[in-house]
């Protein structure tokens, strides 16, 4: 089984972007419930595919709490497209695919 997408292991985007504190531990991606679930049966995978942008980040991105996770570094062209391409090989060798997918709001 593949789970495929931006948001299939992030933690923060489980939390949501009005939360304080992005990575706690009592949170639990798609991906781990996934896998924590069904990988003793079947073999389960991630990848990203692609990156998410953000046009308006979260106020609270703004605010420094110690121990907060930071806004991930947008990625290089090359690793774009590197991304991209393991997702849809796994994709294309998955028996399952899970995908994550997000609005685009215009």
């Amino acid at each position: 089984m593949a789970v495929i997408g931006p948001s299939a292991n992030s933690r923060r985007d489980m939390v949501g972007p009005c939360a304080f504190q992005y990575d706690l531990p009592e949170t639990v991606t798609l991906f781990e419930g996934i896998r924590d679930r069904l990988g003793s049966v079947i073999t389960v995978e991630t990848a990203p595919g692609v990156q998410m942008k953000r046009n308006v980040p979260s106020i609270f991105e703004t605010i420094t709490i110690p121990g907060a996770a930071k806004p991930e570094p947008r990625w290089s062209e090359a690793q774009a497209a590197a991304e991209f391409e393991h997702a849809s090989a796994l994709a294309g060798s998955a028996d399952l695919v899970v995908l994550t997918l997000a609005r685009r709001r215009t």
